[in-house]
């Protein structure tokens, strides 16, 4: 029989031994892996090298001693022998030697970012961007749409602090970390649902007296952040990772609730600002059952006027006819 093979190697994953952020001239072991019913082969290479720098079935491995300084990116590509691809990149930042090893935090720039790339995208199907970018804590962005899509790219940068020309959260709450998701080949109209997954570290709301409760992904659009409920999917004695849907792609800030902003349970790009329309009603309304009520209160007041009146007369009668020396009889 014949099996026709319609699914994507799963996106590699890329590690660096030395992390993603070292001084020049330092060797690191780069290392690409994947997986595939029908694996062909998985490729890395190294800006700057023509040539690859490993080759494998489901992984390979290469020690670098890297030179220069900058940003250097490692590419891998997974291949099935169906012909279906995948490519994951992730980005090196090397200092000049005897430099600081960790990341600056006094700018406003970027580093630290990885993108996938994925050759097909069935509509209707939810296809996983797995990024497992460190920086950001962002693990895979997963991507439905309504309609195909190829040569799709999902590239996500960290951004060291909030850009200078970008309008602040309202109510300032705490921040962990600020990042940059961009898409290629992918229009805004195409995404039905998108999902970020990311973790985050329990020291720091350890440090901040916070809970995972008060986590919050806010979205930046149209100049306007938008916060966006989390869920919990994993947990360790380390970190939480947590997912939130997300109606598109721009800049993002995974930060603690702010009280004084409404948390979007579902997306929307535009929320509704009509102004809520009020309606001055008088303190008595005189509803159909008030009137009614009336009615009998005052049909009762009469019966009772003329049972008075009749029983009186009734009794003068009487008096009458006892001092005339007659019985009254009332009339038939």
């Amino acid at each position: 029989s014949t099996i026709i093979d319609r699914q994507n190697p799963t996106t590699p994953t890329i590690t660096s031994s030395q992390g993603n952020t070292f001084n020049n001239l330092i060797t690191t072991t780069l290392t690409c892996t994947s997986a595939d019913t029908n694996m062909g082969s998985v490729t890395m290479s190294l800006s700057g090298i023509s040539d690859p720098i490993c080759t494998g079935a489901n992984s390979c491995s290469s020690e670098q001693k890297i030179s220069g300084t900058g940003v250097k990116t490692v590419t891998c590509n997974s291949a099935d022998l169906a012909g279906h691809t995948v490519t994951n990149t992730l980005t090196l930042s090397i200092n000049p030697e005897g430099g600081s090893a960790s990341s600056s935090s006094g700018g406003s720039g970027s580093g630290g970012g990885s993108s996938v790339s994925i050759d097909t995208i069935k509509a209707g199907t939810p296809t996983e961007f797995t990024l497992n970018n460190p920086t950001t804590g962002v693990e895979k962005i997963t991507i439905t749409t309504n309609t195909p899509a190829d040569n799709v790219k999902v590239t996500i940068a960290n951004l060291q602090e909030k850009p200078t020309s970008i309008p602040s959260i309202t109510g300032t709450p705490t921040i962990y970390k600020y990042f940059e998701v961009s898409k290629l080949n992918l229009q805004e109209n195409q995404i039905s649902n998108a999902k970020i997954t990311f973790t985050i570290n329990k020291e720091w709301l350890t440090n901040n007296n916070a809970n995972k409760e008060q986590i919050t992904l806010y979205r930046l659009h149209n100049n306007q952040w938008t916060p966006y409920t989390t869920t919990q999917t994993t947990e360790t004695t380390t970190t939480i990772t947590l997912e939130s849907t997300v109606p598109g792609f721009s800049t993002f800030a995974i930060g603690l609730k702010n009280t004084q902003t409404p948390i979007t349970e579902t997306p929307t790009e535009t929320p509704n600002t009509q102004p809520e329309q009020t309606t001055n009603t008088p303190e008595t309304i005189n509803t159909p059952t008030q009137k009614t009520n009336y009615k009998t209160l005052i049909l009762i007041l009469i019966v009772l006027i003329i049972i008075i009146i009749t029983v009186s007369i009734i009794l003068k009668q009487k008096k009458k006819n006892h001092n005339t020396g007659k019985a009254y009889k009332p009339k038939k």
